[in-house]
């Protein structure tokens, strides 16, 4: 690696990268009221494990309510009713731990004015 300079700058590159999106998911999480925390994991997830399908986007990975109050630092409870209420609105919909974002203009949106 030391007489390979690309390869050195991809790792670097990548470590950057890392540490940026591990910073911003920081800032979010204390400096935002629940919704606005667990609005920015759906994000998130979305971005980096969410496939494209015929109504949204679904992410690919199995998890609860309980590990996502987890994630955010809030009580399950919270995170239930709040997904209730994405769901209610037509946001998104979840099955079997899989989540599918229907409208990801209205998340977004109501990630912004939030703030």
């Amino acid at each position: 690696m030391k007489k390979d300079n690309k390869e050195l700058f991809d790792l670097t590159t990548r470590l950057a990268e890392g540490l940026n999106g591990l910073v911003t998911r920081l800032e979010h999480l204390l400096s935002e009221n629940s919704e606005s925390r667990l609005i920015s994991l759906l994000l998130y997830l979305s971005i980096k494990y969410g496939k494209p399908v015929k109504d949204g986007t679904t992410i690919w990975i199995p998890i609860t309510h309980q590990e996502i109050a987890q994630w955010i630092g809030v009580e399950r409870e919270t995170v239930s009713r709040q997904m209730k209420s994405f769901k209610d609105r037509g946001i998104l919909r979840y099955k079997k731990q899989y989540i599918t974002i229907t409208d990801l203009k209205a998340l977004t949106k109501n990630h912004f004015t939030q703030k």
